[in-house]
């Protein structure tokens, strides 16, 4: 082993300070850390963790905890500094001192520390480190963390497992993308893998004789694979009945690392798992091309309306219409007709009712088909699922164009609907520009006031807040 991989905690310090800070799940944070001891260890340097509450996606979903509860107190003591400094000031981006680090050199004038990322990092220093010698820093910084007891015997129980020869993992994530708050975020559509597609996968693997793992919540999606192609849910082959979600995450994160390969959706929890070990991550949805995501669906789909897989829940039905969605816009091949997106829509909704989102893909699409009463009844429909605040946030991606929704479309038909006295129109226009224009989004609020369908009395509240004649409500 080189000289300088032999660890021994921090490097010799050279002034420079990385910081590992992130409010995602423990996945991000892990590969943040994993990321920031490599570079001290290569650099000299030290590390600092600072762990704020978690503020990006579910905490009911996620495996997290304080510090106290994820690290021994020895490493906790070593690593924990004064946190970060407020608004981050002076903690730099790697870009933005690679070329010091790379020399050599010291940080420059007002530069505190430098933040790690949670993505593979690699490739960013290609004159401080070879790809195999940046692995080999990550592995050795994985195997240096210091976890609780508990943790710890997590991980020896996975390093332990007896695996298959090249097995290969599937990780099909659920619980926030699929069933929780997340479904409302397009942007989340590509941290998991669709089922048709994942099936697609694991049929695939079986049929090159490799023995397939399967990690994720859905146990009777997974139970449906076992069935039909013989892999292995990891419940099948470890009890993991009396883990905690940290101890279970840490496990999975360990056994992801020792297979052959790993299929998943663009998640920090597996790249966490191809950080701390020699797995590789397969290409993202098998390398299938947008175009043969969309019909791989559609066929998928198709086949259900007539016999439908009793192991496919409603909401893995709508995430599938939504991926689909998603990548229709991305394909330069032949693109979907109005009426096949119109169906996708529908049938997504059909499964997914109270998704705001979901209402406002359909709006959008009302309006890119001059089809303004349907539009009109797609945003109220999502002005009742989504409080003001959450459905502002919403709109508002969607406006940009992320995901699943033609922002273009929607922006200009809003604009084109509120100036002919549409009052759903009027409404989302004047959610959206509160934060900006408090006297347009006031009238825009008297326009939806004078014209509102007598159902909608509901949004009555909001609309006044925005219109200066009533107090906002309690979210």
């Amino acid at each position: 082993m080189p000289k300088w991989l032999e660890w021994q905690g921090q490097g010799v310090s050279s002034g420079w300070r990385f910081l590992v800070h992130q409010r995602d799940g423990l996945g991000a944070r892990l590969s943040s850390l994993i990321n920031a001891l490599a570079l001290a260890r290569r650099a000299g340097g030290t590390v600092e963790l600072d762990w704020p509450p978690m503020t990006a996606g579910d905490p009911d979903t996620h495996a997290m905890g304080p510090v106290t509860e994820i690290f021994a107190p020895a490493f906790v003591e070593r690593h924990r500094g004064p946190g970060a400094p407020k608004g981050l000031s002076g903690v730099a981006e790697l870009g933005a001192v690679r070329d010091a680090i790379q020399s050599g050199r010291a940080p420059p004038q007002g530069v505190v520390a430098v933040r790690a990322h949670w993505r593979p990092i690699g490739h960013e220093l290609p004159q401080f480190w070879t790809a195999q010698e940046y692995r080999a820093l990550c592995r050795a910084a994985f195997d240096a963390i210091a976890f609780v007891p508990a943790l710890e015997a997590a991980r020896r129980k996975a390093a332990a497992l007896p695996l298959p020869a090249r097995a290969v993992g599937v990780h099909l994530r659920a619980g926030d993308v699929i069933y929780g708050d997340y479904r409302t975020d397009a942007r989340m559509v590509t941290k998991a893998i669709s089922y048709p597609v994942a099936e697609a996968i694991v049929a695939q693997e079986r049929a090159a004789r490799h023995a397939v793992i399967l990690f994720g919540e859905d146990r009777a999606f997974m139970s449906h694979l076992a069935k039909r192609h013989a892999a292995r849910p990891i419940a099948d082959m470890v009890d993991l009945a009396g883990m905690s979600k940290l101890e279970r995450a840490i496990f999975e994160i360990t056994l992801m690392s020792r297979l052959h390969r790993l299929h998943a959706g663009q998640s920090a929890f597996a790249g966490t798992a191809a950080l701390a070990g020699p797995v590789q991550l397969a290409p993202s949805n098998g390398g299938l091309e947008p175009d043969e995501i969309v019909s791989l669906i559609r066929t998928r789909l198709a086949a259900e309306a007539a016999a439908r897989e009793v192991a496919i829940s409603g909401r893995q039905t709508a995430f599938a219409c939504r991926v689909a969605l998603r990548f229709d816009r991305l394909s330069t091949a032949a693109k979907l007709e109005p009426g096949e997106r119109l169906a996708l829509i529908d049938l997504a909704l059909r499964h997914d009712a109270f998704n705001a989102r979901l209402h406002i893909v359909r709006a959008a699409h009302g309006y890119a088909e001059a089809d303004p009463e349907a539009a009109d009844a797609a945003l109220a429909q999502a002005a009742v699922v989504a409080p003001s605040k959450e459905l502002r946030v919403i709109l508002r991606d969607a406006i940009q164009g992320h995901g699943d929704a033609a922002g273009p479309d929607l922006r200009a038909g809003l604009e084109a609907a509120a100036a002919a006295g549409r009052p759903m129109a009027a409404f989302v226009l004047a959610v959206l520009d509160t934060e900006k224009d408090r006297v347009l989004a006031a009238s825009r609020a008297q326009v939806y006031l004078a014209g509102r369908p007598s159902h909608l009395a509901c949004l009555d509240p909001h609309v006044g807040a925005l219109a200066g004649t009533g107090q906002a409500p309690v979210e």
